[in-house]
């Protein structure tokens, strides 16, 4: 992908090991814990902060390769500029 290293992209794929054990990605998203935390109850429904379990360095390798790829990316920065207005 432009704009993301290959080192950062082998560091992803080290830390997830087998990529196909996960059948979606919601389930690579709460495997790095990048996934929030959801309260239920009969009257309330909301998302919490990111729960934050597993590998710190998959977080962080997944955040940095996010933010170089949206800065690399045309389509992602005509989006971000359409969101600021």
């Amino acid at each position: 992908m432009k704009g993301i290293s290959s080192s950062a992209t082998a560091g992803i794929y080290a830390e997830f090991g087998n990529i196909f054990k996960f059948e979606t990605f919601n389930q690579m998203l709460a495997y790095a814990g990048l996934d929030p935390p959801k309260y239920e109850s009969s009257e309330e429904n909301h998302k919490g902060y990111m729960v934050k379990h597993n590998s710190s360095h998959l977080r962080q390798l997944i955040m940095n390769a996010s933010d170089s790829f949206v800065l690399h990316n045309l389509c992602c920065i005509s989006i971000s500029v359409q969101k600021e207005k």
